[in-house]
């Protein structure tokens, strides 16, 4: 009689884990492509400006702002600038993240490649009008960096549901966000500089978005039974929108404890927020094959094409910076970004944050407070100055509950040559540690982050 009344029982609860299973199957693709799209920034997400000499200052420049890479720190200090000049800037970017996958039955590979662009390119006109002095500027700036590529390998080990599969997962993002950007500096006094950059942010500046390819494959047994699974999402975004850098530079004297003059600057920034467009398009496939039992096999193929707003947050930042002597100067900057604005907005008002893919009122995110301190030593040749730069910074990144610590050096080198032409070098370090450098099976993994950057510029002076 037991087994009479055990073997229907049996049947029965494997009926209805196989319903349950084939209703999750049906739903998991239209669960997939309502996830927020994967926004990743492999780079700092906190760039305040471009330039090898700044970086090389460890990016406490906007007090400094004396370079064609003003308009990008803080387009007050385009004043500075007092003859026609043409600039370019390159940029190499190594990063790894070593992920802590202890506790978590898989492992995460970062196998991302470097990568090398143009950072910056621009053109200064120093003029004159109605008796005050003008500066203008025509930019091009290289913001954000999205590139990466991970391998995830892991097991889904459930006895009580009869589950044994292996996972293998591949994740490849590769793209960047540039503008173009009009700058204007204005003198309003002798000790008083202002300015304003434009920044367009255009889907047809080349390659002004990013795409993501994420392929998920699964083998082993899943309800008792024989299983497959493949699934390949194609995502590309389009991304345009518009908003400015307001900034201020004022300049003055100091006297020295051991005497003399030298000079003191103080300078501000502030990037206004705005809502950027986004065309989001998706392609989708997703199968299940169960060689034993063709009835559970599972097959989706979808295309969609969705229009999204993403609000861009605002941030603002103060430098000082001093003249010790002749030949050797420091800067001081301090720059905040509000994170919990960056948000994502659908077509149905719902808005997320692109961070933790939280609801805007569960995200928890806090704004950052970025540190950077740098300085300057000039060896003077008649002819030619040699300068060394070192810095050190403070470079949070957006997480959820409070900002994950991220720290990292600098130091730099060049060489000006009778004022025709500069040419700087500088090699910069990001370290430190994210709390959700990624997630895998619905577990947050912890990374380990090492970022080398290198950055060549080179400055002609035109007459």
């Amino acid at each position: 009689m037991e087994s009479s009344i055990e073997y229907p029982m049996t049947m029965l609860m494997r009926m209805i884990l196989v319903c349950l299973f084939l209703g999750w199957g049906i739903m998991q693709p239209l669960t997939a492509s309502a996830q927020v799209p994967d926004m990743t920034m492999s780079a700092t997400p906190n760039p305040v400006g471009s330039g090898a000499r700044a970086m090389g200052m460890g990016g406490a420049f906007i007090s400094v702002a004396d370079d064609a890479t003003a308009a990008s720190w803080n387009p007050g200090g385009l004043l500075q600038l007092t003859k026609p000049e043409i600039s370019a800037v390159g940029s190499f970017f190594s990063g790894s993240i070593d992920y802590k996958t202890s506790g978590i039955n898989g492992d995460i590979e970062d196998t991302s490649p470097d990568i090398h662009h143009l950072n910056y390119l621009s053109a200064v006109l120093p003029f004159t009008m109605l008796q005050r002095n003008f500066v203008f500027s025509l930019n091009y700036q290289h913001l954000y960096e999205f590139s990466l590529e991970n391998r995830f390998t892991w097991m889904e080990v459930n006895s009580i549901a009869m589950i044994d599969l292996s996972h293998n997962d591949y994740k490849y993002q590769k793209g960047s966000l540039n503008t173009l950007s009009p700058a204007l500096g204005i003198q309003i006094n002798p000790s008083l500089f202002m300015g304003v950059t434009l920044n367009i942010w255009d889907d047809d500046i080349p390659d002004n978005g990013w795409e993501n390819i994420n392929i998920q494959a699964a083998q082993g047994i899943d309800l008792g039974y024989e299983k497959r699974m493949h699934s390949e999402i194609y995502e590309r975004y389009d991304f345009s929108g518009f908003n400015m850098h307001l900034g201020f530079l004022f300049t003055s004297d100091y006297h020295t404890l051991w005497g003399g003059k030298r000079k003191f600057r103080i300078g501000g920034v502030v990037k206004t927020p705005f809502d950027a467009d986004i065309r989001h398009e998706k392609q989708e496939i997703f199968y299940e094959d169960y060689p034993g039992n063709p009835v559970l096999n599972n097959y989706y193929e979808s295309t969609s094409t969705q229009e999204l707003t993403l609000k861009m947050p605002l941030s603002y930042g103060l430098g000082v910076s001093l003249d010790f002597t002749d030949s050797f100067s420091m800067a001081l900057d301090v720059y905040r970004t509000h994170w919990e604005q960056y948000l994502l907005v659908y077509p149905s008002g719902v808005e997320r944050s692109p961070i933790n893919k939280e609801f805007k009122d569960q995200a928890d995110i806090d704004p950052t407070t970025q540190i950077r301190l740098g300085g300057e030593y000039l060896f003077q040749k008649p002819g030619r100055i040699i300068p060394v730069r070192l810095g050190a910074f403070y470079d949070p990144e957006p997480a959820t509950g409070r900002p994950d610590d991220i720290y990292g050096i600098s130091i730099g080198t060049g060489i000006s040559y009778r004022e025709i032409f500069s040419i700087d070098f500088v090699y910069q370090c990001r370290f430190g540690d994210k709390k959700e450098a990624e997630s895998m099976h619905g577990a947050d993994i912890v990374g380990k982050v090492k970022q080398h950057y290198f950055y060549t510029s080179i400055i002609y002076y035109l007459f």
